[in-house]
Order: C-alpha cells, then sequence, then structure tokens
C-alpha cells in the first residue's frame, strides 16, 4: 500500500507487467481515488463552462478532456469535466492542482452556484479492458454496451447513487465509477463478484499508470 494525496492504494496485486497483460486479456479492477474531484452544481453550468473554458460546450450526458488557462494564458491544469445532470458537473484533475483548478473555476461561477473539493469525499474506481462491459453487466440494471466513450450518467449500483463515467484510454475500453468513499468498498466488492467469470483482476495503481490512466 501507498499513501497518495490522501488515499492508501495498492502499488501493485502481484507483478505490474503481469496485470497490464491481464487488463489486455480481459479487465482490470483499480482503485483510482487520488484523483483530484471537484464537484460543482448550480444553475447555467453552459454559460460556465463555455467562459471557464474559452468557448466550450459540454451537453448533458457528456464528457470531454479541457485545458484550463489561467488570466495570462497560462497552463493551469488538464481538466477531465464529464455533466451527468443538467446541473451537476463533476471536473477531475491532478489531485496536486484541485485547489489551484478550484480557485480558476470559482472566478466564473454564475450566481447561485457552488462548488467544492470532493477528492476525499468521492472514491473513484474504475474497470478497464476488453471484457469491461461485461463485468459490469452483471451488476445490473444499465446497458453499458449502449454507452460510448466519453458519456456520463448517474446510476444505481449495489443499491448506491454512482456517476459512471465512460473515458476510454489508449483504446482500452475504460468505465470510472464515483461513489460515496463510505461505500467504495461494497462497490469493490461487487464488480469482483460479477466479473469472476469474465477474467477480472484487481490491478494496482503502478499498472493503471502505465496503462495511461
Amino acid at each position: 500500500m501507498a499513501e497518495r494525496e490522501g488515499w492508501e492504494v495498492p502499488e501493485l496485486y502481484t507483478d505490474t507487467g503481469k496485470e497490464v497483460e491481464g487488463v489486455h486479456a480481459a479487465a482490470g479492477l483499480c482503485d483510482i481515488s487520488p484523483v483530484g474531484k471537484l464537484v460543482i452544481e448550480g444553475p447555467r453550468l453552459g454559460s460556465f463552462i463555455s467562459r471557464a473554458f474559452s468557448g466550450a460546450t459540454l451537453a448533458i450526458g457528456h464528457a470531454q478532456r479541457q485545458v484550463l488557462l489561467g488570466w495570462a494564458g497560462t497552463l493551469v491544469d488538464y481538466v477531465l469535466l464529464c455533466r451527468p445532470a443538467e446541473d451537476r458537473l463533476l471536473a477531475m484533475t491532478a489531485a496536486s492542482k484541485a485547489g489551484t483548478v478550484a480557485e480558476v473555476l470559482e472566478r466564473y461561477l454564475p450566481d447561485g452556484a457552488g462548488l467544492r473539493d470532493a477528492t476525499q469525499e468521492l472514491a473513484a474506481i474504475a474497470v478497464m479492458g476488453p471484457s469491461s462491459a461485461d463485468v459490469l453487466a452483471g451488476l445490473g440494471g444499465t446497458d453499458l454496451y449502449a454507452i460510448p466513450d466519453m458519456s456520463t450518467i448517474e446510476v444505481a449500483a449495489t443499491g448506491t447513487p454512482v456517476t459512471l463515467l465512460r473515458a476510454d484510454i489508449r483504446g482500452q475500453q475504460c468505465f470510472q465509477f464515483y461513489v460515496g468513499s463510505a461505500r467504495a468498498e461494497l462497490l469493490w466488492d461487487a464488480i469482483l463478484d460479477a466479473g469472476r467469470d469474465h477474467g477480472v483482476a484487481p490491478v494496482g495503481w503502478l499498472a493503471w499508470r502505465r496503462l495511461g490512466g
């Protein structure tokens, strides 16, 4: 185990190379909670996105990778935005940059909207590999085959509300679950159980990074 940005995550379970091979062959399950997570809620979020990200648009149910610039045009960080609902955005960034990103984004918030740093509040679990949709189909309730890349929805998994994001990496299917930290272990165990017949196996942080996460 290693401490990363306030989270303890496994560096590896067996061997990093073998874990990467397992993802390419079937599917891997990884704790990616150390990513920075900002939640923006309130009205007129379309206008907020346009102002904060140089005229960008983001439809409900979609996600996109954006570059956040400061006032002087300097790079603040790369941000993965997802919009599961009209009045809710989730912005993922490097955990070490979450505070700085939040400060910049707060300048563009419309009246009635709020932003909070949910890096510790929300856990994040990724399922990646060609069998990912088969693994998650065992959870029931959502047709993951119908969810295209760079899409997001709010679903119930194991009776728990989660934000589900599909954001493929280097051509590999990748589904990410953002869930309250108190319910993360229950979801993790449910995914392992659902994917037993599809070759899913836990992978560590080092394999996740090698895979491009």
